[in-house]
C-alpha cells in the first residue's frame, strides 16, 4: 500500500462522517424553513378570512415598518378568531381601534413632576 492509500484509508472515514454531520445540518435547515412557510401560510389564510382587504394591507404595511407591533396584532387578531365570538370580517377601522389597544399593552405612562 502506497502513502497516500494509507492516509485516505486512515482518514476517510472522518471525511464521510463530516458529509453526513452537514447533511443533517442541512436537513435541519430545510425542515425548519420549511415549518416556517408553513405557519406563515397558515397565518396567511387565517388573515385573509377575518380582515377585510383594506385591513389587511394595513397589516402588511405595519409588518415592513414594526415587526413586533405586528406579530402582537396576529397574536390578538387569532385569539379573537378562535373565540368565535365574529359575526363578519373586522374592517380597517377596527383593525385601527385593535392596533392602538395592542400598542398599550406592556406600555407604561411616564409623568415627570415638577417642583
Amino acid at each position: 500500500m502506497t502513502e497516500s492509500g494509507a492516509v485516505q484509508e486512515e482518514y476517510g472515514n472522518e471525511g464521510s462522517e463530516a458529509e453526513e454531520t452537514g447533511q443533517r445540518i442541512m436537513e435541519q435547515r430545510m425542515r425548519a424553513e420549511r415549518e416556517r412557510l408553513d405557519a406563515e401560510q397558515r397565518i396567511n389564510s387565517l388573515l385573509a378570512s377575518i380582515l377585510e382587504p383594506a385591513a389587511r394591507e394595513r397589516l402588511s404595511n405595519l409588518r415592513a415598518a414594526n415587526s413586533e407591533a405586528y406579530s402582537k396584532a396576529v397574536q390578538a387578531l387569532a385569539y379573537y378568531a378562535r373565540s368565535g365570538k365574529m359575526e363578519r370580517k373586522i374592517s380597517d377601522g377596527e383593525l385601527k381601534k385593535l392596533l392602538g389597544s395592542v400598542s398599550q399593552i406592556g406600555k407604561r405612562e411616564i409623568r415627570i413632576k415638577r417642583k
